[in-house]
């Protein structure tokens, strides 16, 4: 069902037949040599068969309909987000459920998200190690589908709280497309600083999904609080058909990187397809357990920034203090939610940015600084939050502090994907990337809720405090990787090594001049 199509294979054949009518290119000898060592064998230009993608057209159609899939799952786990006050509320609304019994208002509004993202923890996990055994592809269509199935299921399931809660779990439980993304931005491109941009983009498509998941709940608050679940579910069934139809398999008998392997081994010298194996065996597992726990502290850091000093210190501040003393509030409800929902916007200009701050500087440097500006700003914004008296200024300036620092310090966040890039094997880059999107969702599951807890038996200032020291936690973790050669900002070199391999334009090949152009525009995809 969720196999590689048979236009997967009409376009892997389109191409075949393609290279098949290409005019022959005659080679040098040092290129003719490297052909007739190849496994020993002595091979000519027309005997060296190797398939290069055509045309790359396909190749970048493909990551976009794969974006807008992750799109479409971020979509679909946040289309109920600003609704979740109202749903718990006591007759809040005539749809609120009529008990939550036993967690009160603040632990329900937390707890209906905390199930998405476990079982959303739990999917990235799965479906990353999964799409290295089975494919990209199928992982992908499964969350598209079954996410129909999950947002139809969370509609019946609207009557009663505690079965909400469940169908919400299970709908998480296939909300894995980001991990699977980014292996696949991975597996598409092969110079560096090519993945890290299509890495970070895959983070942003993600937020960019919450933030419309967030907007459609707020545009169709008065056709009904459920009612988004329709549009998610339709969203999510029309993202499974684009990639059914347009989504290139990378990891097939047909993938595109077999292109590039049959390449090095013709044009690099002593290359060996055990090179693989090699990195599999001496992969760095301390290494990876302390990114993540870099990562970790970092999105639990960053959760004292976006939601806390929005709520409940900007809701308080600005409306709900105004509202109990019978006084017209600075900020509306409406204009709270759309506040609420759009820093995960500012995170496009961050990724945009971050991939030539790691070039310049290394990505633990970036993302240790952009940890202590986290805490920095959110500092900022408690004592701004608290002036007294609040006034239309003091609102105008928290805004204004809020969304131009956001960027910066989102960047700590997409810092991660590139650096367990770095390490990962290319046959564990799924499995790898899972582990990513899973501290993401851990600490967006526990996070909130132990920092509600919190608030509510101390104060707003304490829990902002005690964000910031773990953000200042996240970046020492994070400087310590400073020293890593792989995370310096070692571009350079690592461009001269993808020329070396990949600079067809240049080196001698067994390919024909057409080939050589196609292979070179599939590594360097549209950003």
């Amino acid at each position: 069902m969720f196999g590689t199509s048979t236009s997967d294979e009409a376009r892997i054949g389109e191409m075949e037949s393609h290279q098949e009518n290409e005019p022959e290119m005659a080679v040098s000898g040092s290129s003719q040599q490297q052909v007739e060592n190849l496994e020993g064998e002595d091979l000519n230009v027309a005997e060296a068969e190797i398939s290069i993608p055509k045309p790359s057209e396909w190749l970048s159609l493909s990551t976009w309909v794969v974006r807008i899939a992750i799109f479409a799952d971020a979509m679909n786990s946040q289309v109920l987000g600003p609704n979740y006050p109202l749903l718990v509320l006591e007759e809040g609304s005539p749809e609120s459920f009529t008990s939550t019994d036993p967690l009160g208002f603040s632990g329900a509004n937390y707890f209906i998200p905390m199930c998405s993202n476990l079982g959303m923890f739990i999917s990235a996990i799965a479906f990353g190690k999964l799409s290295d055994k089975i494919g990209r592809k199928p992982c992908i269509l499964a969350c598209m589908y079954i996410g129909v199935l999950g947002s139809l299921l969370k509609y019946a399931a609207r009557g009663n709280f505690w079965t909400f809660c469940a169908a919400t779990f299970l709908n998480g439980l296939f909300g894995g497309s980001a991990a699977v993304g980014m292996a696949y931005a991975s597996d598409v491109t092969e110079n560096r600083l090519q993945k890290e941009a299509q890495i970070g983009i895959i983070i942003a498509t993600s937020m960019l999904g919450r933030t419309g998941g967030g907007a459609t709940a707020i545009l169709m608050e008065s056709i009904g609080l459920f009612a988004p679940l329709w549009v998610s579910a339709a969203i999510s069934f029309l993202a499974g058909v684009l990639c059914h139809l347009w989504m290139i398999e990378t990891v097939h008998k047909n993938k595109p990187e077999q292109a590039f392997e049959a390449t090095k081994q013709a044009d690099t010298p002593g290359y060996s397809a055990s090179e693989d194996s090699a990195d599999e065996k001496d992969f760095d597992m301390k290494t990876l357990l302390h990114v993540l726990a870099g990562e970790l502290a970092d999105h639990v850091g960053s959760l004292g920034l976006v939601p806390l000093c929005l709520s409940p210190l900007m809701f308080n501040s600005f409306y709900v203090n105004f509202v109990q003393q019978n006084q017209d509030p600075i900020m509306s409800a409406t204009a709270y939610k759309w506040i609420y929902i759009f820093p995960a916007v500012l995170v496009l200009p961050g990724a945009i940015v971050a991939p030539y701050l790691f070039k310049k500087f290394g990505p633990a440097l970036i993302a240790s600084l952009s940890n202590l500006l986290t805490g920095a700003v959110t500092i900022a914004l408690l004592h701004i939050g608290l002036m007294q008296p609040a006034t239309t200024t003091t609102f105008a300036v928290f805004i204004v502090v809020m969304y131009l620092a956001f960027p910066l310090t989102v960047i700590s966040q997409v810092s991660t994907g590139p650096m367990l890039d770095r390490i990962a094997p290319e046959s564990r880059r799924g499995q790898i990337q899972g582990f990513n999107a899973a501290a993401m969702n851990l600490s967006s599951a526990l996070g909130p809720f132990l920092y509600g807890l919190l608030t509510d038996a101390t104060s707003i200032e304490v829990t902002l405090y005690t964000a910031t020291g773990v953000s200042a936690l996240a970046g020492l973790i994070n400087a310590i990787l400073v020293k890593d050669p792989r995370f310096r900002p070692n571009y350079d070199e690592e461009e001269k090594h993808f020329s070396k391999d990949l600079d067809l334009e240049k080196q001698p090949s067994v390919v024909d001049p057409a080939g050589l152009t196609e292979l070179t525009e599939l590594t360097e995809i549209d950003v």
